[in-house]
């Protein structure tokens, strides 16, 4: 096998020594992790050749594209995806709506502020899958 397909394959820890912490600026990011990779029984690996997928993934581009509702849950402190920038991609999506929460990036996936979240998703998708009148028949 050459270097060059060694790297490719080669699998790179997501964790460890504070590296989510330092990076997103929550000391607690690593540990919120760990805890989610062992609740879904994931190992704590990914493929090195998707490290520069992940760092160039922007899904809020696509934003104005979206035609269906669309609920942006913004974080106003959030250090990992930066409330000004999520707020200039929801403002472009023609059917979507905003809700903010005063709590981190990593307060969103658990605690009282998970809680919030999933109610006001849950508040969201039952106001908009409400199933339409049955049409009359002649």
């Amino acid at each position: 096998m050459d270097v060059a397909s060694d790297l490719v394959d080669r699998e790179v820890p997501l964790l460890g020594q504070g590296q989510l912490g330092e990076q997103f600026g929550d000391v607690r990011a690593d540990e919120i992790a760990a805890e989610e990779l062992a609740v879904l029984g994931v190992a704590d690996l990914v493929a090195a050749r998707v490290i520069p997928t992940i760092a160039a993934y922007r899904p809020g581009r696509a934003a104005k594209k979206v035609t269906m509702p669309i609920l942006f849950c913004v974080s106003n402190t959030d250090s990992v995806t930066p409330p000004a920038q999520t707020l200039r991609y929801a403002a472009t999506a023609p059917r979507g709506e905003i809700k903010r929460y005063d709590a981190g990036h990593f307060d969103f996936y658990t605690g009282e502020t998970f809680e919030e979240l999933v109610r006001d998703q849950i508040e969201f998708l039952a106001r908009r899958l409400r199933p339409a009148p049955a049409a009359s028949t002649p």
